[in-house]
């Protein structure tokens, strides 16, 4: 049986792996959407507009450009939940008894030494 620093908690692994999935697809379609309104709307823009449709525009550019920076937050957020429990999984099974070590003073984590480890670091502290 394999030890994890989720603790063995199948809730935690559930929601991180369901809520991970979730949100990546959701933001790619909410990036998605934008890009495609977007092509939409200079397709269809008309020289004639008056003044109020004009600064309507405007807002809901400012509007649509936030939601896009949201959506890829929180998507580097998704991606970062689906690396924490796939390394549980991984060095769950690889090194079991790292985590059964009474002694633990001088035991290297090797989840800390890896390139995932600073990836995901970076992925938490850019989408937040």
């Amino acid at each position: 049986m394999a030890s994890s620093f989720l603790q063995n908690n199948e809730a935690a692994r559930i929601l991180a792996w369901s809520i991970g999935i979730a949100g990546i697809l959701c933001n790619f379609a909410i990036l998605w959407y934008n890009y495609k309104y977007k092509l939409l709307k200079i397709n269809i823009q008309n020289p004639l507009a008056n003044h109020r449709q004009q600064s309507a525009r405007k807002t809901s550019t400012v509007t649509n450009h936030l939601i896009c920076q949201l959506a890829i937050a929180n998507l580097l957020g998704s991606i970062y939940l689906i690396i924490i429990p796939s390394a549980d999984l991984y060095y769950g099974y690889h090194y079991p008894n790292l985590y059964r070590n009474p002694n633990r003073k001088n035991v290297t984590n090797p989840w800390l030494l890896s390139p995932f480890c600073h990836l995901s670091r970076f992925l938490y502290f850019t989408s937040s």
